[in-house]
């Protein structure tokens, strides 16, 4: 009979569990440091913007434009944008995706990307850092091409919003670099179990 594809190889052994806590100091740690990449990415965003335009001040304004209606469909479009990039990352790696939304502590709620299906570390990085990285560079690109101010904004607020929101991505790929590179990793929403080759 077949092994499920979701069981670990025999030629591995459990490692541990790491889980991602959000509580206390640490919940206000990580709000702050969202809150300092998502003034930051913006800070950048702009001043690509008008370097790029042979200024090194970029300038954006919007006139009768509701700017809550901006905010809400920016935040949307992070959410779907950068699940959608983890579960196409997860699928190009042969791993069945499911999503699903989640608290984390009391205060902290997430939208995640999760399987079962145990990948290595260097794919499990591509996957943390991948919505980073692909939307960063498409929201740069729209920045400093667009021309419609609401575009700008909108490009802008996404790259913030974004860059904000991979904090906790940020967080799993910083431990991930700890392992070494044919560990194996078993992402559990708020965290990952690993598993060792053994006689490794």
């Amino acid at each position: 009979m077949a092994k499920p594809e979701h069981i670990i190889p025999d030629d591995y052994e459990p490692g541990g569990y790491w889980q991602l806590k959000l509580t206390g100091l640490s919940l206000i740690s990580t709000v702050a440091g969202m809150f300092v990449i998502f003034a930051l990415s913006i800070l950048f965003g702009t001043v690509a913007r008008g370097v790029a335009r042979g200024e090194w001040e970029g300038q954006v304004t919007i006139e009768g434009f509701g700017f809550i209606a901006i905010v809400i469909g920016a935040v949307l479009a992070v959410v779907i944008l950068h699940e959608v990039i983890h579960a196409a990352l997860f699928l190009i790696f042969g791993a069945r995706p499911r999503f699903g939304f989640k608290t984390l502590g009391k205060y902290f709620a997430a939208a995640y990307t999760t399987t079962d299906i145990p990948i290595s570390r260097n794919r499990y990085l591509v996957v943390c850092l991948g919505p980073f990285i692909i939307i960063t560079l498409a929201c740069l690109a729209a920045v400093v091409v667009a021309g419609p101010d609401s575009i700008v904004l909108v490009a802008l607020l996404v790259l913030g919003m974004n860059a904000g929101g991979s904090l906790g991505d940020f967080i799993i790929a910083r431990k991930l670099l700890a392992h070494k590179s044919g560990t194996l990793f078993q992402d559990r929403e708020d965290g990952f179990a690993w598993y060792n080759k053994k006689n490794a």
